[in-house]
This record gives C-alpha cells, sequence and structure tokens, in this order.
C-alpha cells in the first residue's frame, strides 16, 4: 500500500505541514502512509470509510509535526551527550546533547528524536557545528529532527577543563561534599512532581576504581565508574562472591565515555543527584583525563 494515491486534501494537508516545519515532504509523506497502513486504522471497525482513515491520519500527522517548533539555525559547541534511551510511553529512542551556544555560556538540552538517536555516537566534542534546531521557547530546550545535520565539525582551540570550569562555571566539589551540592530540581508538568535539571552540573575528580556496563531492561546500555578521592574515608565490603568493594562516588553514563580505566584520574561533569538511599551520585555526560596510563583506550 506503499502507492497508493493520496485525496487531494491529503496531498495538500502534507504541503502545508513541510512548509510550516521545514520538514522534507519525504520524511512527512512516509510517516503518513506508516501511520494510514498500521492495523488499528486498516483493521479497526470504528473506520467505515477510507476517507476516515485518511482524515484521521492527517489529523494524527499534524499533531505530530505541528507540535515541532519551527527550525532556525544555532552554531553551537557540544560539550556532552547521554545514550540512546527508549520513551516509557511510546518506546521511542531518543538521545540528548548538551551544547553552548555561540555567544551564551549556558548550557542547553537538545533532545534528538528517531533517526538522530544515536547521533552521539558520531559528534565530535567540542567542535563547532551550524546545526538547524527547533526551540521549544526562547531560551528554553532544544530539538533535533531531520532538519538537524551534524556535518562538517570545525576544529576549536578550547582547553575542555578551562571552558566548564572558569568560562561556563561548573561548580568542582570534593565527593564527601557531593551530597550538599546537588543539582536543582525542575518542576513536572505532573502535580507535586519534580526532576532534575539536566543542564546544572558539577564536577567531580577521582581516581577510578572499578568499571561496570550493562543492559536495561529495554536492551539499552549504560555504563558506570566508582571513583574516590582524598574525602572517601568508609571502609571496603566484602559481597557475596568475595569480592571486595571499595568505597567511593557512583557515576552512572553511557559506556561510550568509559574509555579511561581503574587507577587513571579523571575529572566527570553531569548532575549530581541524591538516591532512595540518600547517597550522591552523578549522572556523567562528559568525562575528561587528568592523569591517565597510556592514553585512552
Amino acid at each position: 500500500m506503499s502507492n497508493i494515491a493520496l485525496p487531494d486534501f491529503v496531498e495538500e494537508g502534507i504541503k502545508k505541514i513541510c512548509k510550516r516545519t521545514e520538514i522534507p515532504d519525504e520524511e512527512v509523506r512516509r510517516d503518513y502512509l506508516a501511520l494510514y497502513n498500521d492495523d488499528f486504522v486498516q483493521k479497526d471497525e470504528q473506520f467505515s470509510t477510507d476517507k476516515e482513515r485518511h482524515t484521521y491520519s492527517l489529523a494524527v500527522l499534524h499533531m505530530r509535526f505541528i507540535s515541532r517548533p519551527p527550525a532556525k539555525e544555532f552554531t553551537i559547541v557540544i560539550i556532552g551527550y547521554s545514550g540512546r534511551r527508549l520513551a516509557r510511553s511510546s518506546g521511542n529512542p531518543s538521545c540528548t546533547l548538551f551544547i553552548l551556544i555561540k555567544g551564551q555560556n549556558k548550557i542547553k538540552r537538545v533532545v534528538c528524536r528517531g533517526p538522530l538517536a544515536d547521533v552521539y555516537r558520531s559528534i565530535s566534542l567540542f567542535c563547532g557545528y551550524t546545526v538547524k534546531l527547533g526551540e521549544f521557547k526562547k531560551g528554553g530546550d532544544l530539538i533535533a529532527d531531520a532538519r538537524a545535520v551534524f556535518s562538517n565539525p570545525v576544529r576549536l582551540k578550547i582547553d575542555p577543563s578551562q571552558l566548564m570550569l572558569e568560562t561556563v562555571g561548573v561548580k568542582r566539589i570534593k565527593i564527601k561534599d557531593a551530597s550538599k551540592f546537588p543539582s536543582a530540581q525542575r518542576t513536572g508538568q505532573r502535580k507535586g512532581s519534580s526532576y532534575v535539571d539536566r543542564a546544572d552540573w558539577r564536577c567531580v575528580r577521582g581516581i577510578i576504581v572499578r568499571e561496570f556496563r550493562g543492559t536495561r531492561d529495554d536492551e539499552t546500555e549504560y555504563g558506570c565508574y566508582t571513583i574516590s578521592d582524598e574525602t572517601v574515608n568508609g571502609e571496603p565490603t566484602v559481597a557475596d562472591d568475595g569480592s571486595v568493594i571499595m568505597p567511593g562516588f557512583t557515576l552512572w553514563t553511557d559506556p561510550s565515555h568509559m574509555i579511561f580505566g581503574v587507577e587513571d584520574q579523571i575529572d566527570a561533569f553531569g548532575t549530581v543527584r541524591i538516591n532512595r538511599d540518600g547517597e550522591a551520585q552523578m549522572d556523567a555526560f562528559l568525562v575528561l583525563p587528568v592523569h591517565v596510563r597510556g592514553g585512552s583506550r
């Protein structure tokens, strides 16, 4: 059914969406056909005619695309990222890039959905990009879709640590003080709910004690570092398997950030949160070497 002739009102609706969003006709048309060919639309008895099927599909398409903010061109530097995740409600993949916009020193989030969910694997950190992004509100979070092309990175004369700590002003903290400096909370859409502001970073320096990689229930991957510094005074414990667990500070991160090994010294940048046990942990979106053995792996 991919080559079906679409009614005139559908063709006109697709043209309007393309003009409004600057999204290529091919992408809009592909999503429309996926909607129209869905088993719910084709087989459910609520739809008695093809016109009803097309009308419903166009309405959903309009909602999906028009809800995307208009795109404009930004000159940015990518300073970090989170890995691929799947939305709990829809199962759609996404990742988040963290950027600085030219002329600004405030960390911004760019949500990358669908085909761009793996873009973090190919971008270059601390390089300049000129790219079209949607902006939800002036000064707010950004979104990358088919209009965003991350190509032709420009190498910049930047000292990453100096940029993050001095220019951006990320606060450096000791591990023992992490619980005193959690990242800010944002108010959620549901009454009484809140979540960590992922643009409110801290920096923690430490020696890598151990590392671990795993897979979530949705088959996306995660990584974990435990780091220690001179302020960690806890006693080692013994796990059920007999292994000795050294005390330290937990960094949750994407495995692609884990290019350093045990006894390497790193600076980790990201958000600090307090878990259910009252322990401070970090979601690290950038890991920089301080003193490492043989460079990165």
